[in-house]
């Protein structure tokens, strides 16, 4: 099972996009991680979130691992540092706009465009007063 699991997150890196913009085949990765999550149970929150939205982006299963990504920032909820709010960004970006991709309502191009001025508008919602005497993480 391990194995398995390691093996599918190794995987789910480089899926998607080739350096020339030419689809990758991905059907057995899909399907590798979808059989997976089907079976996947980790007791601590963290690690189980952690490795859920990995699992759920190599199995192009977009909103499910968009909602992971929240769960997992949910668990850091007394934690204010930006690190906490900017964990996993780069992925809720990615699954963000790979959902309409998926579902055939409009180019990741500009879906990717919309997310992440939405993310990032969102990241630091300090007053400037605030980010004047911020000094460190």
């Amino acid at each position: 099972m391990k194995t398995m699991l390691l093996v599918c997150l190794y995987l789910a890196g480089p899926v998607g996009y080739a350096a020339e913009q030419q689809q990758v085949p991905v059907g057995p990765i899909e399907k590798m991680a979808k059989d997976v999550i089907a079976v996947y149970r980790e007791p601590d929150g963290r690690a189980y979130y952690e490795n859920l939205f990995r699992l759920q982006l190599a199995a192009g299963a977009y909103e499910a691992a968009a909602k992971a990504i929240e769960s997992r920032r949910a668990l850091d909820a007394g934690d204010s540092s930006l690190v906490a709010k900017a964990r996993h960004v780069q992925y809720a970006i990615f699954a963000q706009a790979k959902a309409p991709e998926a579902a055939s309502k409009g180019s990741f191009e500009s879906a990717f465009e919309q997310a992440f001025r939405e993310t990032f508008a969102r990241l630091d919602q300090r007053s400037p007063e605030q980010r004047r005497t911020h000094t460190c993480c």
